[in-house]
């Protein structure tokens, strides 16, 4: 993968300090999934990103490459702190972030509701309804 010569040596001072080969590694396949989801990669971002690293794997419980790995196996972009059971930081939903949903004028909202006994009952349990 090609990378910039600047995030190339932000990636190889980490290493040095605070990694190993198998963290360079990670490290330049987490970039690959950042641009993948195109995702512009400047040596700052990288740079923050690499700052915080220790301490959210020290969060997480996990070694910097445990967590570098279990990054990758979630496709994150950026890098957050694993919870106990293992579980991303919950994302805000549109509501909590003030997204407002508005049927097209030409919408007919009359016919939106859902007839219930089309969803099995074990389903339904599920969500309490």
């Amino acid at each position: 993968m090609c990378v910039s010569p600047g995030i190339e040596k932000l990636i190889d001072d980490f290493c040095k300090e605070k990694g190993n080969d198998k963290t360079k590694e990670l490290l330049l396949s987490w970039l690959k999934i950042r641009r993948a989801k195109k995702v512009v990669d400047i040596e700052e971002t990288v740079k923050e990103n690499l700052e915080g690293l220790p301490t959210m794997a020290k969060q997480s419980n996990m070694s910097i490459n445990e967590f570098l790995s279990y990054t990758i196996r979630k496709g994150w972009l950026h890098l957050y702190t694993v919870g106990e059971d293992k579980h991303s930081f919950r994302m805000m939903t549109g509501a909590e972030a003030g997204i407002k949903w508005e049927p097209d004028d030409d919408t007919d909202t009359s016919s939106n509701e859902t007839d219930d006994t089309a969803i099995p009952n074990d389903i339904l349990d599920m969500f309490g309804e």
